[in-house]
């Protein structure tokens, strides 16, 4: 086999790769929220449960995602809902962790 035929077979392979990426994200729609996809700051208070400023301390410490529109922020909701997620994720020790400190524990 040539060097050409191998470069042609890893171009085709490469080309299938690519194809299957690209339908593999054409199957992902954003969440929304009442058809939505971004919220208004009071929307966004409403979802949350917290106050205004607090929400707003979190914009402008880039905490929480968010668009800056001009004087006003727009909160994307389906970046909204991982960034909940991954903040309860993130407030819960799974079985593994508990019981790996419960014998750190034991130990001192």
């Amino acid at each position: 086999m040539t060097l050409l035929e191998k470069i042609l077979i890893e171009l085709k392979d490469l080309n299938s790769k690519i194809e299957n990426i690209e339908d593999s994200n054409s199957n992902y729609t954003p969440r929304t929220l009442d058809g939505k996809a971004n919220l208004t700051t009071t929307e966004a208070i409403k979802l949350l449960g917290i106050g205004r400023n607090k929400l707003l301390e979190l914009a402008h410490s880039k905490s929480i995602p968010h668009i800056n529109n001009g004087s006003k922020f727009l909160f994307p909701v389906d970046q909204l809902f991982n960034w909940i997620e991954g903040k309860a994720a993130n407030n819960y020790i799974t079985e593994d962790e508990s019981e790996i400190e419960n014998r750190f524990r034991a130990i001192t």
